[in-house]
């Protein structure tokens, strides 16, 4: 049968008729609306249960909730696996996974922190190869944990120029790559005078032996500079003063004040007199750069101790 409505040109035919033109059964449709009717509600029912899991279990994965609901819905749960997932997905039932990455950079350390060379106004931009080194450290997944790659690379041709694999972040992996970096140089004849090496300025690249290496090309005056502001700033930190307020007596009277032993203020005094004295009279520098250092840091490591 056909119907048509006053003013609507619209005809409707009866579904038998309809089921025939497309060679279907009209027990076929209805079967297959009916399925798709009965699809809707088993999800619309598979997500409900799975947001009340969720309260309970609240770090279940998929695959346990898979399970669960199979067990639940038994028979009628006909969803396979990768359609379930989508499912989940599309009503933000996805755990989201927290992914560790080890941290690379420890920038609080007491040394000194060098002024940022490179984004200044208007900012740096090299004009030829060994005018810029940019350092990093990327970790490298590894079987049982990471191993830390130290990187550096030419500001102006982008080429790394030096590289170390290492097991731990210690200054190793960083002071072996620079190596590289300065012998790649040498080897082609390029002056390294002058360079500007830029870093997070984490602890690996102000430690003592990598900006030796750095300084071993320029003024020595520097190293002796940050070891003095490294010992200034430490103690400045512990006795809650400002660098510009400290002198060697009101020191003294803090750490006392703090029951700091008196044969561990003294040594703290004479490294830096030792280092005060070395700027200017450097001598045998590699010796004296070596010692001053141990006897700062020892200096530093004992107090800490009753700080």
């Amino acid at each position: 049968m056909s119907q048509r409505a006053d003013g609507d040109s619209t005809r409707r035919y009866p579904v038998s008729s309809l089921c025939g033109l497309f060679g279907l059964s009209r027990q076929g449709y209805y079967k297959h609306s009916y399925r798709d009717e009965e699809l809707d509600v088993l999800i619309s029912s598979v997500v409900h249960y799975c947001h009340h899991i969720r309260e309970q279990l609240p770090h279940s994965g998929c695959r346990q909730l898979y399970h669960l609901c199979g067990e639940f819905f038994g028979d009628k749960f006909v969803l396979g696996r990768d359609r379930f997932f989508d499912i989940l997905r599309s009503n933000g039932l996805m755990l989201k996974r927290k992914r560790y990455r080890p941290h690379t950079t420890n920038s609080n350390h007491p040394f000194r922190i060098y002024d940022d060379l490179l984004n200044t106004y208007p900012k740096y931009i090299p004009q030829t190869h060994c005018r810029l080194l940019v350092a990093d450290i990327t970790y490298v997944p590894i079987d049982g944990g990471f191993a830390y790659l130290s990187l550096l690379t030419d500001g102006y041709s982008r080429a790394i120029v030096g590289y170390a694999l290492h097991p731990t972040l210690s200054s190793e992996g960083p002071l072996k790559a620079l190596q590289m970096a300065l012998d790649f140089y040498r080897d082609r004849g390029i002056d390294i005078e002058g360079v500007i090496h830029h870093s997070d300025r984490g602890i690996q690249y102000a430690s003592k032996e990598y900006t030796k290496k750095l300084l071993d090309n320029h003024d020595i005056g520097m190293f002796y500079d940050e070891v003095l502001r490294a010992l200034w700033g430490y103690v400045g930190d512990k006795v809650n003063m400002s660098q510009e307020s400290l002198n060697k007596e009101n020191i003294e009277h803090a750490l006392s004040s703090r029951n700091v032993p008196a044969e561990y203020i003294q040594q703290f005094i004479k490294a830096l007199n030792d280092c005060e004295f070395a700027r200017f009279a450097p001598g045998d520098t590699n010796a004296n750069m070596e010692n001053l250092y141990n006897s700062a840091i020892d200096a530093i490591s004992k107090m800490e101790d009753n700080l």
